[in-house]
């Protein structure tokens, strides 16, 4: 008992002197950084909408294959096998554009992000003009028409902001469209179609809303290779082509995030 009253005694002497002789030491707390969560790499998909405007020149290759009847008689326009020279026609097609889109990113530790991304649009952009041989507009019509556009293409962007919410970004990649031509010929319409590849480039400002939902303003120009028709009637072949066939693409889209 006398042994136990003495340490107690003890370490209150030293727990006074302690305090009487200096402040107390506080324990030193490490600040926690905060992790941030990577809401921005992972699959996506989304729905896009917007307006298309092409331009493209068409040329003609026109064979007669009018057939003077036999033993003479009256001869109505050139001879079989004979060329009709048309002028060339510039066809400037505009429309809706719409469609669907799905990719992958990948964001780094310094905010740069690469991406994936396939489109597929439908489009009812066309336009139409009259022919004109020699000078003169005939009543005849041709039409071009885009029916759909394909394309897969690389992104590269930034995130930026204080909260990472915006990207600006750049794109380029493959393209592939759909051409339909209409030559319409004393009231009776013929039809071709072609498939035309090409490249495309471009870019956009990607917003997140929050960690699953995007919205995205996007510009893309796409250049073609030549698209070739052929219409038969019953005086003339029309071989046409669609040279330079370029368009200009403006959409805004919404995505939905798999992170």
């Amino acid at each position: 008992m006398k042994k136990l009253i003495i340490s107690a005694a003890a370490i209150i002497a030293l727990s006074i002197g302690a305090n009487a002789g200096g402040k107390l030491v506080e324990p030193v707390s490490t600040p926690v950084t905060p992790i941030v969560q990577d809401e921005w790499s992972g699959p996506y998909v989304g729905l896009s909408l917007g307006y298309i405007s092409g331009k493209a020149t068409a040329t003609f290759h026109t064979i007669s294959t009018y057939t003077p009847p036999p033993g003479g008689g009256l001869v109505v326009g050139p001879g079989a096998g004979t060329p009709v020279e048309y002028s060339n026609l510039k066809l400037k097609p505009d429309g809706f554009i719409g469609g669907i889109f799905a990719g992958i990113n990948k964001k780094f530790q310094n905010d740069w992000l690469i991406g994936v991304e396939v489109a597929a649009n439908y489009t009812n952009a066309n336009d139409r003009k009259h022919l004109i041989i020699n000078g003169d507009t005939l009543e005849n019509t041709l039409k071009l028409k885009q029916q759909y556009d394909l394309a897969l293409y690389a992104r590269v962007g930034k995130v930026i902001g204080e909260e990472k919410k915006f990207m600006p970004y750049l794109l380029g990649g493959v393209t592939l469209a759909r051409l339909k031509g209409e030559l319409s010929v004393n009231n009776k319409i013929y039809t071709d179609k072609d498939s035309v590849s090409g490249w495309t480039i471009g870019a956009g400002l990607e917003y997140k809303i929050n960690k699953k939902w995007h919205i995205r303003a996007q510009y893309r120009y796409s250049k073609y290779n030549d698209a070739k028709m052929k219409f038969t009637t019953s005086d003339v072949i029309y071989n046409v082509k669609f040279k330079n066939y370029k368009t200009h693409m403006f959409q805004i889209g919404v995505s939905y995030h798999f992170n």
